[in-house]
């Protein structure tokens, strides 16, 4: 029995609105290939087409995204072929042709956000990374809760490990997971199951599934496989939403096919595996359709055959089949020539079609600074096409790195054989610029770097300036703070950078690690120490005061540790708590309002008299805003201990507009009391 059957009484209400955009997080794309011939795809890579990529490592993104967008050409029929599709290739090829690079997981972070961005309704992963806990790194679990809260459905696989252990991102539980049974309905062995999945996971059909790949088509077997088959049929309901005047709400659609899936209710293992229960397209669509006329009979769904009899939504689950022998490839060999192999995808979010077995050793949780990543050749636009890639404004440290072994041998060299005596790097950077543009330049979050920084045009040689300046800040205090017991330390932590600008590329760090490539914007490129900050904003309250000292008795002038300490928390809470990529226009906004003092100090300067503290940041979009611009609203919120709980707090707001590569504050800063 065909998983296509299951979706064929859809198919008489729509095959696909093109309103509804599915976003495909995965390998390349063979989009020349004949299934794909007529679907409406776009390539937001960061480096868009396969000129230098072989068809092995195009094979599991072309198969992935022809089982949603299959036109029937070709051989492969796709679930909603009339959606419109986006791909954002995360895996690339490695130094041996046809491997798989994994991506990391804030890698993944900046992909949903593009695509967000992008208008995805639905983003599809097929892949992961194994995880003990099932926790997500910071960032890339605030970017899947604010796409949830968004509307967004994202739908990830849950990995080939055959045990009861999780992935990243399906384990978050703002994320369907997949998992995969074979054409009986029976839970395949390598199908990763666990509790988390029994409240966010649905299995679907895994095995033997037809999809193209380069030069033809193949049937594949695996978690990988049974995700984009539950993403196509996420399509289809949302598309339904539209015909009926409808939002197309990712939360409603997930919770329609969780809550109509084929449940099994036995405490056995093989209930286990089914997680929530088997894929229901029909009865999904009659839980969003409940007010709507009843289906005719023919319409109503059936539960798959399993090798006995039909499993209704309460009983017990057969005996399990074990699935045809998988060739198990690790992540550096080349995916199986063979039709009858049918690869799975593996543990790491990048090793796309290449299975996992319990026999293999368990990867390690993810860890930002122990990335393990094989090198590749560098590359990023470098062709003055700075005007076609998303735009950024990203806070964080600036830092170096040479990419190679090679560059790092050559310019160490150099500065051995050409510094003055008890000259640092960077003051040689300094007195020598040319030798800046060597370098790969990098921005870190929690030493972590998530861009490099690669300036061009025309004024380059003045980014690169500031690039050399802003590390010597960080790194190199001036001379008069280090005689100051403290001083230095206290400089050299506070530091941060604001680069505005447009990703153009990737680029390949020494330690393998790919991170995207930032063109940057040299008027809005900042560097500031948070202790000068404090510094001009202790002397605006101290004024701020004594102008209020005869009109307001409950304003009292504040010391100077309450006004340091005051603006410390909020900055702090901006850096740390609302870390974030800088890719989505509301991350663009918070990012901004953090690196602009002349509200700030206006704001903290108002709340250290009356004693509040920092409570929270909300954004939201302003009703209104300039013609063909896009403005933000970013909402502080300050309380006063004693009266907390009577919740109530002051509000400043604070309006951004992010329609430039440089945001702009509009307006003042408006307050008011809320409760």
């Amino acid at each position: 029995m065909s998983y296509l059957d299951d979706i064929s009484a859809i198919w008489s209400v729509t095959r696909g609105d093109p309103k509804i955009t599915i976003a495909i997080l995965d390998g390349p794309v063979e989009r020349r290939h004949a299934s794909l011939a007529g679907a409406n795809l776009t390539d937001l890579s960061l480096q868009p087409g396969r000129s230098r990529l072989s068809d092995a490592a195009a094979a599991h993104g072309t198969h992935v995204c022809s089982i949603i967008f299959g036109q029937g050409n070709g051989g492969v029929q796709g679930i909603a072929p009339n959606c419109r599709g986006i791909v954002i290739s995360i895996f690339r090829e490695g130094a041996s042709p046809g491997t798989i690079v994994p991506c990391s997981q804030v890698e993944l972070a900046a992909a949903i956000d593009r695509a967000v961005v992008a208008g995805a309704n639905i983003i599809n992963i097929s892949g992961g990374q194994y995880s003990t806990y099932g926790t997500a790194h910071p960032i890339l679990a605030r970017v899947i809760q604010r796409a949830a809260s968004q509307g967004i459905l994202i739908v990830s696989a849950t990995g080939n490990d055959a045990c009861p252990c999780y992935h990243i991102p399906s384990a978050h539980p703002s994320v369907l997971a997949v998992g995969a049974h074979n054409a009986n309905g029976v839970a395949l062995e390598s199908s990763n199951w666990g509790e988390k999945y029994r409240e966010n996971g649905i299995v679907a059909c895994g095995e033997n599934i037809l999809g193209a790949v380069p030069g033809g088509t193949r049937a594949w077997t695996g978690t990988s496989f049974a995700t984009p088959i539950v993403s196509g049929v996420a399509a289809l309901l949302m598309s339904c939403l539209l015909r009926q005047n409808r939002q197309p709400n990712g939360t409603l659609v997930q919770q329609a096919i969780l809550q109509s899936a084929f449940r099994c209710f036995e405490p056995s293992e093989e209930c286990q595996r089914l997680l929530a229960g088997r894929l229901n397209p029909v009865g999904a669509l009659e839980l969003l359709l409940e007010d709507s006329p009843a289906m005719t009979r023919e319409d109503q769904p059936t539960a798959p055959a399993t090798s006995t009899s039909n499993i209704p939504a309460s009983a017990a689950v057969a005996p399990t089949v074990e699935p045809a022998a998988v060739e198990q490839v690790s992540p550096s060999a080349p995916p199986v020539a063979h039709e009858s192999e049918m690869p799975v995808d593996s543990t790491s979010i990048a090793n796309a079609s290449n299975g996992s077995s319990a026999m293999q050793s368990t990867p390690s949780s993810f860890a930002p600074s122990q990335d393990t990543q094989s090198a590749v050749t560098p590359s990023d636009c470098g062709c003055g096409c700075a005007g076609e890639g998303p735009l950024v404004y990203a806070l964080g440290e600036i830092g170096y790195d040479f990419g190679t072994e090679a560059r790092r041998d050559s310019i160490q060299q150099l500065f051995t054989s050409s510094h003055e005596k008890d000259e640092t790097f960077p003051s040689f950077l300094k007195r020598n610029p040319w030798a800046a543009p060597g370098l790969i330049w990098t921005l870190s979050v929690n030493n972590v770097p998530i861009y490099a920084i690669r300036p061009s045009g025309p004024y380059s040689e003045n980014a690169y300036e500031k690039l050399v300046d802003f590390y010597m800040e960080h790194h190199e205090p001036p001379q008069e703070a280090k005689g100051k017991k403290g001083a230095g330390k206290q400089q050299q932590f506070s530091e941060r950078a604001a680069i505005p600008g447009r990703i153009t590329g990737q680029i390949t760090l020494l330690n393998g690690h790919t991170v995207p490539v930032i063109q940057p914007e040299i008027r809005g490129m900042a560097s500031w120490n948070v202790k000068e900050l404090v510094d001009s904003v202790e002397k605006a309250v101290k004024t701020l005061a004594a102008e209020k000292k005869d009109k307001d008795a409950d304003s009292q002038p504040p010391t100077s540790d309450e006004a340091r300490n005051s603006l410390y928390a909020v900055l702090n809470k901006f850096y740390s708590y609302y870390q974030n990529l800088g890719i989505t226009p509301q991350d663009r906004a918070i990012n901004y309002v953090a690196t602009n003092i002349f509200p700030l100090q206006e704001v903290v300067a108002d709340c250290i008299g009356k004693k509040r503290l920092f409570d929270k940041i909300e954004i939201e979009p302003s009703e209104i805003c300039r013609p063909y611009s896009e403005c933000w609203v970013v909402n502080l919120y300050f309380f006063q201990p004693e009266l907390y709980t009577k919740t109530e707090r002051k509000k400043y707001r604070i309006t951004v507009d992010v329609s430039d590569v440089v945001p702009v504050t509009i307006g003042e800063v408006y307050k008011w009391h809320v409760r």
